[in-house]
Order: structure tokens, then C-alpha cells, then sequence
């Protein structure tokens, strides 16, 4: 016999989309990047060193605490199987080559 979990008591649900949700759940949309544009890039090398100054200088100018980056990023590695080939392309240093450097 199935259960109707919207009607379980001391559950607060929502309802999203014609989707029953529990109250207090986060739901992440998932945001799929601009291939088109990564694409455009990818063409012009001028672009392309564009968009790397542009990114050293959002890390550099991003406010985050040092300690909080770090956790994310290794926290990161953890996560995804291919971590290493960010770092490769960002540093030019693995995640492992990093961590001996210390």
C-alpha cells in the first residue's frame, strides 16, 4: 500500500513545477554553459587571452578568504575524477604536485 507523503504529518511541502518538494530542500537548476560562445572563443587567440586575464584577475580580485577557496577547490578534487586537468590548465601544476610544493 503506497503512502501518500504529502499528507504525512509534520512534513511542510511545497509544491514546484507540479513537483512535490519537502520545505526547506534546495533544488539547484541546473545552468548549462554557453557552448557557442566557449566555441567563439576557443577560435580567436585573442579571445583567448582575454578570457585568461580575465580570470586571474576575478581570482584576484575576489574577496573569498584564502582558507574558504582552498576548501572549495580541494573540496573539488574530491568530487570530480578529472580535478587535475583544471589545475594543469590553470597553474600548469597538477593537484598532487601542488600539495608537495607545500
Amino acid at each position: 500500500m503506497q503512502q501518500n507523503v504529502l499528507n504525512k504529518p509534520g512534513i511542510p511541502w511545497l509544491l514546484l513545477n507540479s513537483l512535490a518538494v519537502p520545505s526547506g530542500v534546495v533544488i539547484f537548476a541546473q545552468k548549462t554553459m554557453n557552448k557557442k560562445a566557449i566555441e567563439e572563443i576557443l577560435e580567436s587567440e585573442g579571445l583567448l587571452e582575454r578570457f585568461m586575464e580575465m580570470l586571474v584577475d576575478e581570482i584576484n580580485n575576489d574577496d573569498e578568504a584564502y582558507d574558504k577557496k582552498g576548501r572549495q577547490l580541494l573540496e573539488l578534487c574530491l568530487t570530480y575524477d578529472n580535478a587535475d586537468e583544471f589545475f594543469i590548465a590553470i597553474c600548469g601544476w597538477s593537484v598532487d604536485s601542488l600539495i608537495e610544493k607545500m
